[in-house]
């Protein structure tokens, strides 16, 4: 396979899950301003149409997690029918039934974790522009409440239906064609082009080559898997240990924000270069 022909192949799934979103929001939000428009809402004025813009963007707003399992379900779907048809066993094809142990998924999602904490000192230890905080808060502000359907949707359902896309179709098929590293980086480049603003592509740029490397090194997909899931698991846990030590508006001083970025990053380092591939399992990525 050609490597530009890899590169537009391996766009195939990531772009399809993105259209499933983008249309069941869509549908969505149709949907409320139907609805709204049906009550005899109709803003006759600028004020009367800003509210109303408001309250549609208020009410999309807590369907967005809704809607995000919905569009995860049906990319799953979709795929699933789509090799059913060619006669291929899908996770089979993307390294989900492949053995894997336990020390594997457990050092991954250590690994996961671990960066978390360094993309954390990071983040708040380095300048950016506050629009890209404001757009990062605006991108996020569905998953703000700390809820167990919060939780399944950001930290255990998203994190599986983006290994699939990304790291089982994007990493396996850009394989063909690149050499390893390569291969990791250049998926890590599409990962967090994925993203919705600036800050999000920069750390899922530095997570998704964490994660690549993962894959590559494991050739199991459980195990990127439970490196995103810890990932995203740990905004809460952040979150919880933050607000604990330093009350609700305080965040750790530069010297701690240091020490998370250094120690968390050589910390992910030296956990995913102890993963290993299950027993005797040196072939390359189908």
């Amino acid at each position: 396979m050609s490597k530009s022909k890899a590169f537009l192949y391996s766009l195939g799934a990531p772009a399809l899950y993105l259209l499933l979103q983008f249309a069941v929001l869509f549908s969505i939000s149709i949907y409320i301003i139907a609805s709204s428009l049906s009550d005899g809402i109709f803003p006759a004025v600028q004020s009367e149409f800003n509210d109303f813009i408001f309250e549609v963007q208020d009410k999309l707003l807590a369907l967005t997690l809704p809607a995000l399992l919905i569009s995860g379900v049906l990319f799953l779907l979709i795929l699933l029918i789509s090799h059913r048809k060619k006669a291929v066993k899908l996770w089979e094809s993307i390294g989900i039934t492949r053995a894997v142990s336990v020390k594997t998924l457990v050092l991954a999602a250590l690994a996961g974790l671990s960066f978390h904490i360094a993309c954390q000192g990071f983040i708040l230890a380095t300048p950016v522009p506050q629009r890209w905080h404001d757009a990062n808060d605006l991108a996020t502000q569905a998953f703000a409440d700390m809820t167990l359907f919060t939780f399944f949707i950001s930290g255990l359902f998203i994190p599986f239906i983006e290994e699939v896309a990304f790291r089982g179709f994007t990493q396996r098929i850009l394989h063909h064609a690149f050499s390893p590293w390569a291969t990791v980086i250049l998926q890590g480049v599409i990962f967090g082009a994925f993203h919705a603003n600036a800050l999000q592509t920069i750390y899922a740029f530095a997570t998704a080559i964490l994660i690549g490397y993962i894959y590559m090194k494991s050739r199991n997909l459980w195990a990127a898997m439970c490196c995103h899931m810890a990932f995203n698991s740990a905004n809460y846990l952040m979150a919880f240990i933050f607000y604990a030590i330093y009350g609700e508006n305080g965040e750790p001083g530069g010297i701690v924000l240091a020490l998370m970025a250094a120690g968390g990053t050589t910390l992910a380092l030296l956990l995913a270069r102890n993963i290993t591939r299950k027993g005797a399992q040196n072939e390359e990525m189908e």
